[in-house]
């Protein structure tokens, strides 16, 4: 039986096998491991964990533009 204040989770954590076509932008690296956190975190029913990872996807959505998107002119990402 886990403890209250164990701090391993017990989802297994899978990763991608194969590398990407072409290199990732370090926020697409940073959001994909964010979004594969919240799925773990999604499993083990961590409430704290999940508005955690939630406060960071929103923040690097805010901050970073996708690396598939052109820059709108004369406005800048914040």
């Amino acid at each position: 039986m886990a403890h209250p204040d164990d701090t391993r989770l017990s989802a297994p954590i899978t990763r991608r096998l194969q590398p990407p076509a072409a290199p990732q932008a370090p926020a697409d690296r940073l959001a994909e491991h964010l979004i594969e956190a919240y799925r773990c975190a999604a499993e083990c029913e961590d409430p704290v964990a999940l508005d955690l990872i939630r406060l960071a996807l929103w923040h690097v959505g805010r901050t970073y533009p996708p690396a598939d998107a052109e820059p709108a002119s004369g406005k800048q990402w914040s």
